[in-house]
């Protein structure tokens, strides 16, 4: 006899119930593969936002990092970083708005512009190096080339705790930059002077003024002169050509432009040979200077810097009187000059 289980009828149900069950599993299955991948999705795409923010918050720091940036020195010599970007350009000269009384003292500069400008003319025309002081008048000229950059206001602040100033030679290039505004500004009102270095220092890895047309040297002088008046300063009465290297046309072109030629009598050695340490460039300066000196620094290099506040107190504790070369040179007697190169 048939058992009951084993009917075609009752394997027909059976089967009919595995292939539901199947049907079922499958379903879960699919179901379950399909949440697997939209959760997989869904991470991804969490982990795509978040790499995206480190991404985007590494490149603002990176930013930051790589704006105009300035250095705190102490006065024993040691620098510490400062704050970077914006920072560093209010170091350079974004101050709050001054006074109106301050903004007159910057519009008419420093008190010898004001003065007779007759004791040009025993200078125009000539190379200088430094001066024959006047008897009893113990100066030097402190200069600061290559700017402006994040360093001037910290020169100044520098000078300016002995009752000090000093002289900057900027170049045409560097204050074309937008940030460099406020540099005659800043330079004027801290008693300081504003010399011309050139528009571009160097033409071909040489010196500008070397060699040049009179054409070309005109340009070169005028560039700086022009950008300056722009911001509301005074021209320039210095020019120092790069390395000190000018000829006979360049000179003519100073004449013709109302500029008188300045070179040093003592150099730092801050931009070539030596070890360049701050116990070095301190000695470089210290060790031979006298009355209606000269003394060539630059305000890009940062061991310059570093010595800079023992080379004041040095000078200061010696009786020598920091001034611009304008006031120098009203104080001597004579110019130290060098022939002038053909």
């Amino acid at each position: 006899m048939d058992d009951h289980g084993s009917s075609p009828e009752s394997q027909h149900r059976r089967s009919s119930r595995r292939q539901a069950v199947s049907s079922r599993r499958s379903a879960r299955k699919r179901g379950g593969g399909r949440a697997v991948t939209i959760g997989a999705i869904v991470v991804t795409a969490l982990l795509v936002v978040a790499f995206i923010g480190v991404r985007t918050g590494a490149a603002r720091m990176l930013f930051k990092r790589s704006g105009s940036s300035a250095t705190t020195h102490t006065a024993s010599g040691s620098a510490t970083s400062a704050t970077t970007g914006a920072a560093a350009k209010s170091t350079v000269g974004t101050v709050a708005p001054v006074s109106s009384a301050a903004s007159a003292t910057a519009s008419s500069g420093p008190a010898w512009r004001n003065a007779d400008p007759s004791w040009m003319k025993k200078y125009s025309g000539k190379l200088i190096d430094g001066f024959k002081p006047e008897p009893g008048y113990k100066a030097v000229a402190l200069t600061f080339d290559d700017g402006p950059n994040g360093e001037t206001q910290y020169v100044i602040d520098t000078l300016s705790k002995v009752g000090g100033a000093g002289t900057f030679f900027d170049t045409g290039r560097k204050l074309k930059m937008s940030w460099a505004k406020t540099q005659p500004s800043i330079i004027s009102k801290g008693g300081f002077e504003l010399g011309n270095h050139t528009q571009h220092h160097t033409i071909n890895n040489v010196s500008s003024m070397w060699h040049r047309t009179y054409a070309v040297d005109l340009a070169e002088i005028n560039g700086p002169d022009d950008i300056i008046k722009s911001y509301g300063g005074q021209p320039t009465v210095w020019l120092r050509p790069m390395g000190g290297m000018i000829d006979a046309t360049g000179i003519k072109a100073a004449v013709d432009t109302n500029h008188l030629v300045i070179n040093w009598t003592i150099d730092s050695n801050d931009s070539h040979g030596g070890p360049r340490t701050p116990d070095y460039l301190y000695n470089e300066v210290t060790k031979n200077i006298k009355s209606g000196d000269v003394v060539l620094m630059h305000v890009t290099h940062p061991e310059t810097m570093k010595a800079l506040p023992r080379i004041v107190a040095t000078l200061n504790e010696r009786g020598f009187k920091l001034v611009t070369l304008s006031e120098l040179a009203q104080h001597s007697v004579a110019p130290i000059t060098q022939s002038i190169p053909k």
